[in-house]
């Protein structure tokens, strides 16, 4: 799996209808945000890219979805460093497609 419900439940005390309300908030986001980071770099807009993973940065710890903030991490260094490359391309795909990933594991297994 791509994510952890641990600490919201731990946050929550396991209040199911809590953690249900910021799941559908976190889906509602999510469906866009990996789509506009992508474009955002294909558009060389480094600073909208830059904000976007920095907007979706605590949602993605909140859910310890490990890999996709390890994306996030390097993306944002090269977005603030402005870095066209294939690896920053390659990343950026890989953030999108995980991040669609990670919708349809929430939206299957949604509580």
């Amino acid at each position: 799996m791509l994510y952890d419900l641990s600490f919201l439940k731990e946050l929550s005390n396991n209040d199911e209808v809590f953690i249900k309300e910021i799941v559908d908030q976190f889906i509602s986001e999510l469906s866009i945000i990996g789509e506009y980071v992508y474009s955002a770099y294909q558009e060389r807009d480094f600073e909208a890219e830059y904000n976007y993973l920095h907007k979706i940065k605590s949602p993605l710890t909140n859910f310890k979805s490990i890999l996709l903030i390890a994306f996030v991490d390097q993306l944002e260094v090269f977005a603030s460093n402005k870095v066209v490359s294939e690896a920053h391309e390659k990343l950026a795909t890989q953030f999108k497609d995980t991040m669609a990933l990670l919708n349809k594991e929430l939206n299957e297994n949604e509580l």
